[in-house]
């Protein structure tokens, strides 16, 4: 990062990534497959489901810094990435189905941030706007364009009491690859370098890490904090949230920009709820949190086809998240 000369309300700035990231996601399906070799009427429920990325690659972001809180930054990120899905089942593809690709992605984001400390922010405001895409005209097979949203504000009442806010939403205009997908669930520590991060995780209280995956997500976020002292904070947290998908054959989706997708959301959209204490340490803040799902739990697995999900979900970190 570097200042312009007499003046701290502008500067530039050049950031440099390379990586090599893998993560196993597995899923708890149901899939009732027929006996082929004996009896047809006899089916085998299928209830594990476990998909393999790897990805590797170099991010390159350049920005300027727009008065004090706000800054302008484009870029792109060129990587290779392979995934590897099984049903771990011996009646249906035993060895598993197999695909690498490439993409070069490129992207444009503007970023106000005005927040106090970080973390446990008690006043002011982050909000991030990003669009990127991806054309099989310049490098791989991938084409796409892809809009995320990101608005939220914190403000505190007699130094005790922090309220926060947050709306997310992310649009692509086709089916993403699944390492460009958004997986929700979970609970991170707070993220300082999100715009840098390697999958696109997204918190989602009373589910388990990366429950849900969608090409097309909405979230609400509301928690409030209470501060025993500088270090020791507890409080609660909502989540409301659903995520669409891209149909693979037609290449459509039920999401629109339409009342009726509003009233898909009201009906079947999750609430998840959680209480967690945090404690801001040397090493970064500790958070131990419990979270449950308190609406439209059937609905969830039912529309996403999740064999089982745990109705209590408990959480523990150390330290930031990279």
């Amino acid at each position: 990062k570097l200042n312009k000369l007499f003046s701290r309300n502008w500067a530039n700035n050049l950031c440099f990534q390379s990586y090599i990231s893998r993560e196993k996601i597995i899923h708890r399906i149901r899939r009732d497959v027929p006996d082929t070799l004996s009896d047809s009427s006899i089916v085998f429920p299928i209830v594990h489901d476990e998909m393999d990325l790897r990805k590797s690659g170099i991010n390159l972001r350049a920005g300027t810094q727009i008065g004090r809180v706000s800054m302008l930054a484009g870029g792109f990120r060129l990587e290779r990435f392979k995934v590897s899905q099984t049903s771990k089942s011996a009646f249906n593809d035993p060895l598993g189905t197999q695909f690498r690709d490439g993409i070069l992605y490129m992207v444009l984001n503007f970023i106000i941030d005005d927040l106090d400390r970080f973390p446990f922010p008690q006043k002011g405001q982050k909000h991030y706007i990003s669009i990127g895409g991806a054309s099989n005209f310049i490098l791989g097979t991938e084409n796409f364009i892809n809009l995320e949203v990101s608005l939220s504000y914190y403000f505190t009442l007699l130094k005790k009491h922090t309220f926060s806010q947050r709306f997310m939403f992310s649009f692509a205009d086709q089916k993403l690859p699944p390492v460009e997908r958004k997986y929700i669930g979970g609970i991170l520590p707070s993220e300082k370098y999100q715009d840098i991060g390697v999958f696109n995780y997204v918190p989602f209280i009373g589910l388990s890490p990366r429950s849900i995956s969608g090409d097309i997500m909405a979230l609400l976020h509301t928690s409030y904090r209470f501060s025993f002292s500088k270090k020791l904070f507890i409080g609660t947290l909502f989540d409301w949230g659903y995520a669409w998908h891209y149909n693979k054959t037609i290449n459509e989706t039920d999401f629109e920009f339409r009342k009726s997708t509003f009233n898909n959301f009201i009906k079947n959209a999750p609430l998840g709820f959680g209480l967690g204490l945090s404690y801001n340490s040397l090493i970064g803040p500790i958070n131990l949190s419990w979270g449950t799902i308190l609406l439209n739990f059937e609905k969830l697995i039912k529309n996403f086809n999740i064999h089982s999900l745990n109705k209590n979900v408990i959480y523990f970190s150390i330290g930031h998240d990279f």
